[in-house]
């Protein structure tokens, strides 16, 4: 199996920051592939556990770990399903979620800051998070480990690790343990707002 390919569905989660949008592509697995119009509320997610779970359930309970790293300068707009074809880069739309709720971390956020977790999974292969423009107090690489339980970083990576988890690496195998994490400044949004 080729490590680099998308799928075998996508969930793209798109969310604006000060009038920049920015998308973050999910990889999962469906119980069916589900035909374009499918409602959210209609489609199967399979976890790790070999459960299934609604999709719109699955996109609620991600937007509330996601709310607490960003500020009342995010909103996150919407959730995207598609369908990826075998070993390519080919996706077909299957339906669309809103979502329109806004960051409610009380700070200021850093633009042009990224945040990254990296995990390994079952199948040996590297799954990485990566989340734009929230509050950064500091920058650096320390173990993932070292996270603060209860903060709203550690709730992302305890989310990723947890036996129902339905969030795929690339080799279409679940995370099993967090390796990094970063915060730092992402270049290409660096030279968007300051060019």
């Amino acid at each position: 199996m080729t490590f680099n390919f998308p799928g075998p569905q996508q969930l793209e989660i798109q969310y604006t920051t000060d009038t920049i949008t920015h998308r973050m592509n999910l990889n999962l697995s469906t119980r069916l592939t589900y035909p374009p119009g499918t409602d959210f509320s209609d489609v199967d997610v399979t976890c790790r556990d070999s459960s299934f779970q609604v999709l719109d359930t699955l996109v609620d309970e991600y937007v509330a770990l996601l709310k607490p790293l960003f500020t009342g300068d995010t909103t996150i707009d919407r959730a995207t399903l598609y369908n990826v074809e075998p070993e390519s880069f080919v996706r077909t739309w299957v339906g669309e979620y809103a979502v329109g709720e806004v960051g409610t971390h009380a700070g200021v956020y850093t633009p042009a800051s990224e945040f990254i977790i990296t995990f390994r999974t079952v199948e040996g292969g590297v799954l990485r998070f990566q989340m734009e423009e929230i509050i950064v107090t500091f920058y650096g690489r320390y173990s993932a480990a070292s996270m603060t339980p209860g903060e709203a970083d550690a709730n992302m990576r305890d989310y990723y690790l947890a036996a129902d988890s339905w969030i795929l690496a690339r080799d279409t195998s679940y995370p099993i343990s967090a390796i990094y994490a970063l915060y730092g400044q992402n270049e290409r949004i660096f030279r968007i707002r300051y060019r």
